[in-house]
């Protein structure tokens, strides 16, 4: 068994080297390997991180491929190295001391699932999976201020990818991430995509990773342009009949109200700011 942890990074090299060091102090199994897929195309700081941590890969994208093709990169690699486990995390997250026993126990126990992830802690609360309102084309994360149960798995339309266990057995025969995203929903659309294929998508709330949300933008208003574009293309890739015609109305209306309120709330903190 050899786990592979491949982590995207985009012009936050402190970041990336904290998540990588939040990983070499848990309990890394004896054969894995670090990948680091740099979209950033910086050769300074890809040496400079390259001595502050010589045991992990660096592979040197020319340019920004996005979420899902630089994760897809990375992917290939590990399986081509052998990997038989693939934990996707990103550079804004910190794994805990005990993290990878306890979701491989899962993933081997069970062969219908076919990955899991941790809750995310931010902001005092805690995420784990989610599910998708089909009539609205809404994905919304399950939210709880505490776990009641941390010995039973919950299980989930989908799961973010901002941190995810996979089995690369599976990644094998259901293919990669959807590359025609750039970022965001190519996580949603690969959940149902397993889940169509008789696969089970789990969450482990007994482990709990640190994740500081949306570290790519420096406000909201930055994400929809990558936010509008994929939501629309999951609803007229994935949804159907009377659910997507719905779904478009629904998300049409929603996203001028989102850009409006946003950019009230912007304009009101810098107004407060300055003052």
């Amino acid at each position: 068994m050899k786990t592979a942890i491949i982590i995207l990074n985009y012009k936050d090299y402190q970041a990336t080297a904290d998540c990588i060091a939040s990983v070499n102090k848990s309990d890394l199994p004896l054969r894995s390997t670090i990948y680091v897929v740099d979209n950033s195309n910086d050769p300074a700081r890809q040496r400079l991180l390259q001595k502050q941590h010589p045991h992990i890969k660096i592979i040197k994208n020319r340019r920004n491929y996005g979420f899902a093709k630089g994760n897809n990169i990375g992917i290939k690699m590990a399986i081509k190295d052998g990997a038989s486990h693939l934990l996707i995390l990103n550079p804004d997250a910190s794994i805990p001391k005990v993290f990878f026993k306890p979701l491989l126990n899962h993933l081997n126990k069970d062969p219908k699932i076919a990955l899991i992830a941790p809750g995310h802690l931010h902001n005092n609360q805690i995420t784990l999976g989610g599910f998708l309102n089909r009539f609205t084309g809404m994905a919304k994360h399950q939210t709880i201020k505490r776990i009641r149960n941390k010995s039973t798995l919950t299980f989930h339309d989908y799961v973010s990818f901002a941190c995810v266990l996979l089995k690369a057995d599976v990644v094998k025969k259901i293919g990669l991430l959807n590359d025609q995203y750039f970022m965001y929903f190519e996580d949603v659309e690969y959940c149902l995509k397993l889940r169509s294929g008789g696969y089970s998508i789990a969450a482990d709330p007994s482990v709990l990773i640190s994740h500081q949300t949306s570290s790519s933008f420096s406000s909201s208003l930055g994400k929809l342009k990558y936010l509008v574009p994929s939501h629309f293309r999951f609803i007229i890739n994935n949804l159907h009949g009377i659910n997507k015609l719905t779904a478009l109305v629904y998300q049409s209306l929603h996203y001028p109200y989102l850009y409006l309120l946003w950019t009230y709330h912007h304009w009101r903190y810098r107004r407060i700011s300055t003052t």
